[in-house]
C-alpha cells in the first residue's frame, strides 16, 4: 500500500498524462486508476480527520479538569 504523498503524486501524473493527450483506452485505464487512489486518498483523509477528532476531543477534557 502506497502512502497519501505516493498517491497524490501519482494522480497529477495521471491527470498530466490525459491533458497530454492520450488515445481513449488509455485514458479510459488511467482514468480508473486515478478514481481508485482518488478514494483511497479520501478515505485516508477521512481516516485522519476521525483521530484528529478523538485528539482534540481528548485536550478539550484535559483542559477543562
Amino acid at each position: 500500500m502506497k502512502n497519501f504523498e505516493e498517491n497524490m503524486r501519482r494522480l497529477d501524473a495521471i491527470i498530466a498524462e490525459i491533458e497530454g493527450g492520450t488515445g481513449l483506452e488509455a485514458a479510459f485505464a488511467l482514468y480508473k486508476e486515478g478514481a481508485a487512489l482518488a478514494a483511497e486518498c479520501a478515505a485516508d483523509l477521512v481516516a485522519i480527520e476521525g483521530e484528529l477528532i478523538v485528539l482534540s476531543a481528548g485536550e478539550k477534557n484535559e483542559l477543562s479538569e
